[in-house]
């Protein structure tokens, strides 16, 4: 019974050893062509569109005095902070 517990013990230690080497092959493998296709293929065009257009807010050129903007709902003021929860 020990001898076919201990054989079955390494073989379990060579299936788990040759198991956690593909996982670190697929890791090497893979995340870098997920970043790369992230990055240069979504990523890249669309802030080139972006610059293109220039549809993105921080291009307003309109000259503000404020940033601040003023509440649609002047009618009862306080009314958000009652019964929060």
């Amino acid at each position: 019974m020990t001898l076919a517990k201990t054989q079955f013990e390494r073989l379990r230690r060579r299936v788990f050893s040759a198991w956690m080497q593909l996982g670190t092959l697929l890791h090497k493998l893979t995340s870098p062509v997920i970043l790369f296709v992230l990055f240069f293929l979504i990523f890249t065009p669309y802030a080139i569109l972006v610059r293109v257009f220039r549809r993105h807010p921080s291009f307003d050129r309109r000259p503000r005095s404020s940033y601040w903007e003023q509440p649609e709902d002047k009618s009862q003021p306080g009314r958000n902070f009652q019964r929060q929860f």
